[in-house]
C-alpha cells in the first residue's frame, strides 16, 4: 500500500513542473541528418503522426520534417530556413 501512495504523490508532484500556456500558434520542426534505415523511417513516421494529431487537436500550428542525407552543410541550411520560416522549436 505504501508503494501505491508513493506513486500517487510522485505523479501529483510531477505535474507541478509542467509549463502551461497556449501553444496553438507554435510550429515544431524535425531536422534529421539521415533517413536511410528502418529506425530513422519509424522515427520520422512517428513524428509526422504525432505532429498531425497535435495540429488537428489545435495544440500546435504546424510541423515540418527535413532530412539532409548526411550533409552537414545541407542540414545547417535547412535549419536556417526553418528559423527564417518562424519555427519555434527544432528537434535535431
Amino acid at each position: 500500500m505504501l508503494g501505491c501512495t508513493s506513486f500517487a504523490a510522485l505523479d501529483a508532484r510531477a505535474d507541478e513542473g509542467v509549463a502551461k500556456g497556449d501553444t496553438s500558434a507554435k510550429k515544431i520542426a524535425f531536422s534529421n541528418s539521415y533517413a536511410g534505415n528502418s529506425f530513422r523511417q519509424v522515427m520520422i513516421k512517428s513524428f509526422e503522426e504525432m505532429g498531425a494529431k497535435a495540429v488537428a487537436d489545435k495544440q500546435i500550428a504546424a510541423t515540418a520534417v527535413v532530412s539532409s542525407n548526411n550533409s552537414v552543410t545541407e542540414q545547417a541550411s535547412q535549419i536556417e530556413n526553418l528559423i527564417l520560416q518562424g519555427y519555434d522549436a527544432i528537434i535535431v
